[in-house]
């Protein structure tokens, strides 16, 4: 049976052991997710002000909340309805992404969570010192 060539199939299982990750530096507010409690939460809100929104979801989570500058008296407001009770720190990663989505960070500074506005770096002028050089040439 010339070129008759035997097909066999096979299956290698191959683990790979990898080294875990060099530590990095972790984020304050991860870090204080994971230490909050296990015990599920309930919450909502319905069209609350901005402020009463955090100062209620910290409060919930026992937590201490300062804002910066003219926050408090921002006149956005908050639904939020969660339909069965979350982890803690699922709370405050929905309130993080909450406030991420309206142009605000959480930090953390001494025990206490705090809530500014993000800072954008601007983008230096055309032409500016440390800008791309304009191109002389038109194609």
């Amino acid at each position: 049976m010339r070129g008759f060539i035997p097909r066999l199939a096979v299956v290698v299982l191959v683990a790979v052991l990898r080294a875990p990750p060099a530590p990095c530096a972790e984020d304050p507010v991860d870090a204080l997710a994971a230490s909050l409690p296990r015990a599920p939460v309930v919450f909502g809100a319905d069209a609350m002000p901005l402020a009463a929104f955090v100062d209620a979801s910290m409060r919930t989570l026992g937590l201490a909340v300062a804002f910066g500058p003219g926050l408090r008296e921002s006149s956005d407001t908050v639904t939020l309805r969660l339909a069965a009770p979350v982890q803690p720190a699922q709370l405050l990663r929905v309130t993080r992404q909450i406030l991420h989505g309206m142009g605000l960070s959480m930090s953390l500074q001494s025990g206490v969570v705090l809530v500014s506005r993000e800072t954008v770096q601007a983008m230096p002028a055309y032409g500016a010192e440390g800008a791309v050089p304009r191109s002389e040439e038109h194609t």
